[in-house]
């Protein structure tokens, strides 16, 4: 990895996320560059660090929600910030329902 890439891993970042892709993280753009944040809800303004710089696209954390979507709520498991096994349940159960069910559907109009 380039120091470049070394350097970006220790930086915070603050975004605006536009969307979630399909394992539910948040969409964001940082100079033209995709960047998918874990634990980050459509239309939230949040500050994140990254966890991998690669060329295409970069991974982040959320480490702060500065501007919350209506549609978060607090996780019900208290291990939820550290199992990862259940990456979405910052969102509304309803909207988590919703999601699902969206991406259902698109994958089973790719295999039709």
């Amino acid at each position: 990895m380039s120091n470049r890439r070394n350097k970006r891993l220790s930086e915070s970042v603050t975004l605006d996320i536009s969307g979630i892709n399909h394992q539910g993280r948040g969409i964001a753009n940082i100079q033209g560059k995709v960047a998918f944040v874990d634990g980050a809800l459509p239309g939230e303004k949040i500050t994140a660090n990254y966890v991998r710089d690669r060329s295409q696209f970069s991974e982040l954390i959320t480490t702060e929600i500065i501007s919350g979507s209506e549609e978060r709520v607090k996780p019900p498991c208290e291990y939820n910030s550290v199992c990862g096994g259940c990456s979405l349940q910052h969102w509304d159960s309803n909207k988590q329902l919703d999601f699902k069910q969206a991406m259902l559907i698109e994958h089973l109009q790719h295999t039709v």
